[in-house]
C-alpha cells in the first residue's frame, strides 16, 4: 500500500505570507529497499528537496511536479554514504558528504565542481560567505574551504 504525506510550509516573503502544499509519495521518498535515506535539505525557495542516502545515493527532487531531476551515486568511489546536504543561498550549488569526503554539484546541470577526500566521517555542512565549512562529530574537527 501507498502512504501519502502532506507537507505544508508557511514563510513570509517580501510583505506577503505563502503557504506551499506538497504531497509526496512516502514510499517513494523514504524507502529504496534496504537504502535509507540519512538526511535532507530544502532548497531556499521550497522549490527542491535533497535527500542522501545510506548508499552514497542522493536524489534531488521537483517538489511542485513531484519527480526526481537528478540522481547522484556518491561521485564515483569517494563516498561511501551520505550524512548532510545543504544548498547555497543563491540557489546554484548543492553540497553533500559523509563518510569519504565532500562533493560540490551546480543545481540544474549537476554537473560535480569540486570533490574532495576526507579522512574524517562528515556530519554537518555549511555555507560561508566564501566557501564551505563541515564538521565531523566523531573526530571533533571543523574544516573551512575557500573558494578564493
Amino acid at each position: 500500500s501507498t502512504m501519502k504525506v502532506s507537507l505544508s510550509f508557511v514563510f513570509f516573503a517580501g510583505i506577503g505570507l505563502y503557504s506551499l502544499l506538497y504531497q509526496l509519495l512516502c514510499i517513494d521518498l523514504f524507502q529504496d529497499g534496504d537504502d535509507s535515506v540519512t538526511t535532507i535539505a530544502f532548497s531556499d525557495n521550497g522549490y527542491h528537496l535533497a535527500t542522501g542516502h545510506a548508499s552514497a545515493k542522493v536524489r534531488f527532487w521537483d517538489l511542485r511536479k513531484q519527480v526526481i531531476i537528478a540522481t547522484m551515486n556518491g561521485d564515483g568511489s569517494l563516498l561511501q554514504s551520505v550524512s548532510s546536504i545543504t544548498y547555497d543561498a543563491s540557489g546554484k550549488y548543492a553540497a553533500f558528504g559523509g563518510r569519504g569526503g565532500l562533493v560540490v554539484t551546480t543545481v540544474k546541470d549537476w554537473g560535480t565542481t569540486l570533490r574532495i577526500e576526507v579522512d574524517h566521517p562528515l556530519s554537518g555542512i555549511g555555507w560561508t560567505k566564501r566557501g564551505i565549512a563541515t564538521c565531523s562529530e566523531k573526530e571533533q574537527v571543523i574544516s573551512f574551504y575557500s573558494s578564493s
